[in-house]
């Protein structure tokens, strides 16, 4: 392609308007080149996840039934929330007032830690694909240069 273009060196290349173009043929081609399981293991960690899509492998793997449970129990731990928070401000009497309102922070603390637990968790399962993609790139290069 380089040649029909004209282009003769590297030089030329970092300049010419058509490098970007000539960089995605020779992906392409190398992509043909691959195995079909290199194949499946770009198709897996060659995208880039968005918030759903790591929520949705947070439910998989070994974590994926704590995952699971601790999303439930977000979930309840939110529904108390919310509830006693009505109950508080409908509540005229100052003993039940303060007995909702302890009940809505104990949730409310109770939801924010169970939410940084998950998020963490979150974090993690990006950095390991991060990790997966580079060792992908590592070993496609090497495999290339041998």
């Amino acid at each position: 392609m380089s040649y029909l273009l004209g282009i003769d060196s590297p030089q030329q290349l970092g300049i010419s308007p058509f490098r970007g173009d000539i960089f995605d043929s020779w992906v392409i081609s190398e992509l043909l080149k691959l195995s079909t399981e290199d194949k499946e293991v770009i198709e897996n960690y060659g995208k880039e996840l968005g918030l759903f899509g790591l929520v949705a492998e947070s439910f998989r793997g070994k974590l994926g039934a704590t995952m699971i449970i601790l999303f439930i129990m977000i979930m309840v731990f939110a529904v108390i929330l919310v509830y006693s928070a009505i109950n508080f401000f409908s509540v005229e009497e100052i003993i039940p007032k303060l007995n909702w309102m302890a009940i809505a922070l104990t949730a409310l603390i109770v939801v924010g830690l169970m939410r940084l637990m998950y998020w963490m968790q979150l974090i993690h399962l990006s950095s390991i694909r991060e990790v997966k993609r580079l060792e992908l790139q590592v070993s496609l290069l090497a495999k290339k240069l041998n």
